[in-house]
């Protein structure tokens, strides 16, 4: 995974019998307010293009516990 430089990640673990499971993980990279325009602009040019590809951003949700 490369560096992101500064980020912060959290989240939530629940224990199983069989052990912990990561039921909730976020990483939160911060965009300082002076470039926030030019980086929403590029991805909704990325998600245009992809939707235009035929493919999606979704991500899959967690199979059920």
């Amino acid at each position: 995974m490369p560096n992101l430089g500064p980020a912060l990640g959290s989240g939530v673990l629940v224990k199983e019998p069989v052990g912990w499971r990561i039921a909730q993980y976020n990483l939160s990279v911060p965009i300082p307010n002076d470039l926030m325009g030019e980086v929403t602009n590029r991805v909704a040019k990325y998600t245009k293009a992809k939707a235009a590809q035929g493919t999606t951003l979704a991500t899959t949700p967690a199979p059920k516990p």
